[in-house]
C-alpha cells in the first residue's frame, strides 16, 4: 500500500511541476502560439483555402488541416500524465 501512495505522490507532484511550467512566460508564448497556429488552420478553412482542383486535393487538404488541428489541440490541452505516457512509448 505504500508503493501506492508514493506513486500517487509522485504522479501529483510530477502535475505540478508541469503546470508550473505551463505557467512560466516562454512557456505562455509557447501555447500561444499553438492557438494561432490552429486559428490559422480554421480560417484557411472558413475561406475556402483547402479547396483543390479535384474532389480529392480538397479531401486531402482538408484531412491535412484536420488532423494538424487535432495535434495541436492534443498539445494545448497536454497533461504531466500525457507527456509521460508519450515518453514512456518512445
Amino acid at each position: 500500500m505504500v508503493e501506492i501512495v508514493d506513486r500517487e505522490k509522485a504522479d501529483r507532484l510530477r502535475e505540478e511541476r508541469f503546470q508550473a511550467w505551463k505557467t512560466q512566460e516562454v512557456s505562455q508564448e509557447f501555447f500561444q502560439l499553438l492557438h494561432l497556429w490552429r486559428q490559422d488552420l480554421m480560417e484557411q478553412w472558413a475561406m475556402g483555402s483547402l479547396q483543390g482542383d479535384a474532389i480529392e486535393s480538397t479531401a486531402l487538404a482538408t484531412s491535412n488541416a484536420l488532423g494538424r488541428v487535432t495535434m495541436l489541440n492534443d498539445l494545448v490541452g497536454m497533461t504531466g500524465k500525457d507527456l509521460e505516457e508519450g515518453l514512456k512509448d518512445e
